[in-house]
């Protein structure tokens, strides 16, 4: 009876030291994709060639969250010149959109996390996303 308790006590805390760990891959990567698609979209406007809102949404490798399909995107590698792109812990793609109304739209990194499906582009703060700030999204 000991060994079963004792078992399952490392059962439980071996899972709550995954969860730990991915949401600290998952913060980790959101920062590194953040910070080179702001870069990414900054050199492209000063090369007279500025990222289109036609051109969102832009996918890593991994499986594509619920609701976006692979005819509607392009690669998030193609627009970070081939650096590296992870998948997400659950081994989903990020996902770089437009987010908000038409006339006040802004850019988002975002994982789909565990449950795989694309927050709502209107919703104010999904849990696995972050903004990526700047200037650079032409309208036309």
């Amino acid at each position: 009876m000991l060994v079963v308790v004792i078992a399952g006590l490392i059962v439980r805390t071996r899972n709550a030291d995954l969860e730990r760990a991915r949401e600290r891959y998952l913060q980790d990567s959101l920062y590194y994709l953040q910070s080179q698609a702001y870069l990414a979209m900054e050199l492209a406007d000063t090369r007279g060639e500025p990222v289109r809102a036609a051109d969102f949404p832009f996918v890593g490798p991994g499986e594509l969250p619920r609701g976006l399909e692979a005819d509607d995107v392009r690669s998030l590698e193609e627009l970070l010149d081939g650096l590296f792109v992870p998948e997400d812990p659950w081994q989903r793609a990020y996902v770089l959109r437009l987010v908000g109304r038409p006339d006040a739209q802004r850019v988002q990194l975002l994982s789909a996390g565990p449950g795989g499906v694309m927050p709502d582009a209107l919703a104010e703060a999904p849990p696995h996303a972050k903004p990526v700030h700047g200037p650079y999204v032409a309208d036309e």
